[in-house]
């Protein structure tokens, strides 16, 4: 009788392996896109560029082309870039826009306590999109597709409508006060005002006919077809109705960026991740403290690695507290570069001791620099409500991408007669004045996006990954990568494992790590909560991943959601 067992569900997917290209995406659907564009002659980027615009339609939660994100581009010839296309801050935005009442307060979960919830939801949190500039300007640099060609499944998943699933069910009833606030978005993703039901006896589906008609007016016209013209018209009338500085201008002037990857040696190869105000230079800080030890010989649930991962996790976390926040010229210098280097690594690396230390003060990268920063950063939470997907072809081309709404259903305000529902990025600005990230006009806000493609160094692709969790990402794909480096583990494997939340106070850790680690741990003094892994609420962020196995690409995906991979 004292020997109590229950049973409980076990999660598992097969990993996928293929010839000539690998794709992965938060939808089946969408990643069977990704496949038929390789099928048809096009290359990674043709691949991710098309899911991007039909992930746009098929995961509203999360995404839409009224948002924006990151494409990391590694080209098989050895050339590798950045595209930045993430909001930006109206022109007419200011650091005292919003106003903050006594019960305001900044931690590491985010803000709260701005009046009205005012930079998270409704008009005022919505920043100039890019997630239309961004694949379209991905596409005619490296792709080799048309527009049309790339563009027609997502306008045809539009048009035709996308089966209902649990899933939909899940977010449009978790959102259901949001989505009811703005009579368009409710009439989009509402039926009678009541969540989206999947069907019982045969499919149900959504369509979106006004999204369709956006996507081809792109199609046709290019960015020029969001950014000026009609589109942009209904955007500015219908935001500038309720008060928000956004201009015609600001749309007409939105620019994706190219830059270069931050570039990490590690173990012998080289990664890409994202530069500047991302979650790119805190991954390179963790795994920078993390490689004074021989990982692989501990195993990745054993106490004494998860040790050394929540303590390194923390002391990057302190650091990008304080530090990160997006490169304006004229403002204050942001030393990302040097929280990602090997020197600084060295002088955190030592404040890890046998135990854990609980909260680490930041510490300080001017020692390799000059400039100076004013107050602290704090990075806001978007939850889980973004997309990764990815796309390898057979001659070695690798891209990753990450792009969000920023919270579920952005910020809930939907364009009547478009179809499009528009970001909340704005609440990942600290509201206060006088912060290395408050508000300015054309600024970007500081981004939790950390996506990565590791190579030789210069040379053949390895492997890469993502996710989408607000918060989340930064710890869960630095566990991903680690998983796929030091512990060599295959991709589903690596997306599969327990992972840990070390961003609170107290560390959530997936409870299949086993009792005697989770004891070790609490011996060790580390404020642990002992979690269930399951479909909701999230534990973790939800990575994807894929990587080379001899002559061989090996795709994998989170167990959790409706991700997949796919291949031929």
């Amino acid at each position: 009788m004292n020997n109590f067992q229950v049973g409980s569900w076990q999660f598992s997917k097969p990993e996928v392996v293929a010839e000539h290209g690998v794709v992965t995406a938060k939808r089946p659907a969408v990643a069977k896109i990704g496949v038929d564009i390789l099928r048809q002659g096009g290359n990674a980027i043709d691949a991710a560029v098309a899911m991007a615009f039909a992930i746009d339609v098929a995961e509203p939660p999360m995404t839409g082309i009224g948002g924006g994100g990151f494409m990391t581009v590694c080209l098989a010839n050895g050339e590798s870039y950045v595209v930045d296309f993430f909001p930006t801050a109206p022109s007419g935005a200011t650091p005292d826009m919003y106003e903050l009442t006594a019960n305001f307060k900044a931690d590491k979960l985010g803000f709260a306590g701005v009046k009205d919830n005012a930079n998270a939801v409704g008009p005022f949190s919505v920043g100039v999109p890019g997630a239309v500039a961004g694949p379209l300007l991905a596409l005619e640099r490296w792709g080799n597709m048309s527009r049309e060609t790339v563009m027609a499944p997502a306008i045809n998943l539009a048009r035709e409508g996308f089966e209902i699933t649990w899933y939909e069910t899940l977010h449009s009833a978790n959102q259901l006060d949001l989505l009811l606030r703005n009579p368009e978005a409710a009439r989009l993703y509402l039926r009678d005002g009541k969540p989206l039901l999947s069907g019982q006896e045969k499919p149900n589906y959504l369509k979106l006919p006004e999204l369709a008609n956006s996507l081809e007016i792109i199609s046709q016209e290019g960015a020029d077809g969001f950014y000026k013209g009609e589109i942009a018209q209904k955007i500015v009338t219908e935001l500038q109705k309720a008060g928000c500085p956004i201009s015609l201008d600001d749309l007409a002037n939105y620019r994706a960026l190219v830059k270069e990857p931050l570039k990490l040696p590690y173990r012998g190869l080289e990664l890409l991740l994202l530069p500047g105000g991302t979650g790119g230079p805190t991954i390179a800080e963790i795994l920078n403290i993390l490689e004074g030890w021989d990982l692989k010989e501990l195993g990745n649930t054993s106490p004494e690695y998860l040790h050394l991962l929540i303590e390194a996790a923390k002391l990057a976390l302190a650091d990008r507290l304080v530090y990160l926040a997006d490169e304006v010229p004229g403002m204050a210098k942001i030393p990302w570069r040097e929280l990602a280097s090997k020197e600084y690594a060295a002088l955190r690396r030592p404040f890890i001791g046998e135990r854990a230390a609980g909260e680490y003060n930041p510490g300080d990268p001017f020692a390799f620099s000059e400039g100076q920063l004013s107050g602290s950063g704090y990075q806001s939470s978007a939850e889980s409500c973004t997309t990764f997907l990815s796309a390898w072809d057979a001659e070695g081309n690798s891209v990753a991408l990450t792009q969000t709404l920023n919270g579920y259903y952005g910020s809930g305000v939907a364009i009547p007669g478009t179809g499009i529902v528009l970001n909340n990025a704005m609440v990942l600005f600290d509201p206060r004045l006088g912060q290395v990230n408050s508000v300015a006009p054309g600024k970007r806000p500081l981004s939790s996006m950390a996506h990565f493609i590791a190579r030789e160094p210069g040379g053949k692709n390895l492997s890469l990954a993502g996710a989408p969790g607000g918060r989340k990402i930064i710890d869960t794909v630095a566990q991903v990568l680690l998983n796929l480096v030091d512990f060599d583990m295959g991709p589903q494997e690596a997306c599969s494992s327990p992972f840990i939340d070390p961003n609170g106070a107290v560390t959530l850790i997936d409870q299949r790590v086993g009792e005697v680690t989770l004891n070790r741990l609490q011996e060790l003094g580390h404020k642990i909560d002992p979690q269930t892994a399951t479909v909701w609420p999230r534990l973790s962020a939800n990575p994807n991943a894929i990587k080379r196995q001899g002559d061989r690409l090996a795709g994998g995906s989170d167990i959790y959601t409706p991700s997949v991979a796919a291949g031929f």
